[in-house]
């Protein structure tokens, strides 16, 4: 493994202090409201970041806790809490939900969206590396789910990703473990998760394109952040200021 973790960037303190966070809400704001009427992303996101000179990690924080108001209408009536898992199949978008709570583990900030979603900044663009907290990652993710009391869990892992084999075996320790205590845990490798988890029934992920595709979705770190990681460096970008 890795000796490294994912800490936050050198200038993230001033990037996202308090002081801050009126001009980021605001941003957030603006560019869900052009989205809404049909503005392409990126120059909605340029605007709004001109606007009240955004540094560009703070534009992306910006555009990734952007969603436009149809979107977060139709992902509240699908969003699920751990109360509601019990006895049904969860699936796993792996890559997704592995570093956003490596990120909360890690130091870096994180952030909660206009659609109540917790992401990070980081993006993986086919390579990713495990760091130190990789591995306490996947047992969160995997104990989050037992004590839902899901009855199947399946971690799906984009094999084209490097290092996807060293991952499919931390995976596969949790899976051992989750199915001692009776829960159909498996992991699979595919060519790209996000296809195989289309029409899915329930979705563990914060990424848009996977949640709106299936039936319904939970945002395990959101829900591990307030339960094991209250400590964490959290954000709410979706809350007016």
């Amino acid at each position: 493994m890795s000796d490294r973790r994912r800490g936050a960037d050198a200038d993230d303190a001033s990037h996202f202090s308090t002081a801050s966070r009126p001009a980021l809400r605001a941003a957030v704001e603006e560019v869900s409201w052009l989205l809404s009427r049909g503005y392409p992303r990126e120059a909605a996101v340029r605007a709004a970041g001109d606007h009240h000179q955004l540094h560009a990690r703070a534009r992306l924080a910006v555009s990734r806790m952007s969603v436009d108001d149809a979107g977060c209408v139709s992902r509240a009536k699908t969003r699920r809490g751990l109360a509601s898992l019990g006895g049904e199949r969860v699936d796993v978008d792996l890559f997704n939900t592995l570093v956003s709570l490596e990120v909360l583990r890690g130091g870096a900030p994180s952030f909660v969206g206009r659609d109540g979603a917790l992401r990070d900044l980081c993006g993986l663009r086919g390579s990713y590396r495990t760091v130190d907290d990789s591995a306490a990652a996947i047992d969160w993710l995997v104990r989050c789910l037992l004590e839902a009391r899901a009855a199947a869990i399946t971690l799906w892992i984009d094999a084209p990703v490097s290092n996807s084999g060293r991952v499919r075996a931390l995976c596969e320790a949790a899976c051992e473990g989750a199915r001692a205590q009776g829960c159909a845990a498996r992991v699979e490798m595919v060519r790209d998760a996000d296809t195989a988890l289309v029409g899915a029934g329930c979705v563990a992920s914060a990424d848009g394109l996977v949640i709106d595709r299936a039936s319904s979705w939970v945002n395990l770190p959101a829900e591990t952040w307030r339960r094991w990681a209250p400590e964490a460096w959290v954000i709410d970008l979706g809350v007016a200021s």
